[in-house]
């Protein structure tokens, strides 16, 4: 008797403690899906080599894509309503007082977040660079000078600053909006029916945080991710985060 055989879906994604829920509901239907784990900013290039039928992108990226080249999924998202803990930008001084700010390459969305608010929030002109935070020193970042860190790497980091901007609280205090880091895409031949799967697959994670929680006992022993997950992120696509990306794009259409 034959077996048929499975042709697993490709799909990229952040491997940032954030997408631990996703992951845990993709890995128990394995068989189906064959995961690239990257930081932000690669998820998309690995989508428009056709490298991944299904990406978790930042919202950014998609004004690298036309309209016809992907369809927004899924029921969820890399959101914050507030506070998200890991997109800050750490400083010696207060915000007015910088003219330089370090972007850190991992994130583009989080890159153009920090101009808008920069506009349009603080009102400041600085000036920006791209640098690759995994290699800063922290005792020799220049007084003037900011710097933002996403993901992992940002854990502890407020430590060796005196002040500490979280852009989700930046941003809601300025649209009084959630907002959206990262979306999931899909090429157009990616049928309804997978689409489905995958949505059911994530929510497995979403809706059982106590249970991804204990699968990732030995990581939870050195980071808070039960605060983390109930507190700071929030994987709801809803239509106040799908207002956010809007207002967003279009803000951030005359930045990029």
């Amino acid at each position: 008797m034959s077996v048929e055989k499975i042709e697993k879906l490709n799909i990229a994604m952040v491997g940032y403690h954030n997408t631990l829920p996703f992951l845990y509901g993709l890995e128990k239907a394995r068989d189906h899906y064959h995961l690239i784990l990257d930081v932000p900013s690669k998820c998309m290039d690995y989508y428009k080599n056709s490298e991944a039928d299904v990406a978790l992108v930042p919202v950014a990226t998609l004004l690298e894509l036309e309209a016809e080249d992907y369809r927004l999924i899924t029921d969820y998202c890399i959101g914050c309503v507030g506070a998200v803990g890991t997109v800050c930008l750490y400083a010696h001084l207060p915000i007015d007082k910088l003219d330089t700010i370090w972007l850190d390459s991992d994130s583009r969305t989080s890159q153009l977040l920090t101009k808008v608010l920069c506009e349009h929030h603080w009102g400041i002109d600085v000036k920006f660079e791209e640098i690759d935070a995994r290699t800063i020193n922290h005792k020799d970042v220049p007084q003037n000078t900011g710097v933002l860190m996403i993901g992992d790497k940002a854990f502890g980091a407020d430590n060796d600053y005196v002040y500490t901007y979280d852009l989700g609280v930046e941003w809601q205090s300025m649209t009084n909006l959630s907002f959206v880091f990262a979306v999931w895409i899909a090429k157009p031949h990616v049928d309804d029916e997978k689409i489905a799967e995958l949505n059911k697959n994530l929510a497995l994670g979403v809706d059982n945080i106590e249970i991804v929680l204990e699968h990732n006992q030995s990581l939870a022993n050195k980071v808070n991710l039960r605060s983390y997950f109930e507190k700071y992120i929030d994987y709801t696509y809803d239509q106040d985060k799908k207002r956010a990306f809007e207002l967003y794009t279009e803000l951030g259409r005359k930045l990029a």
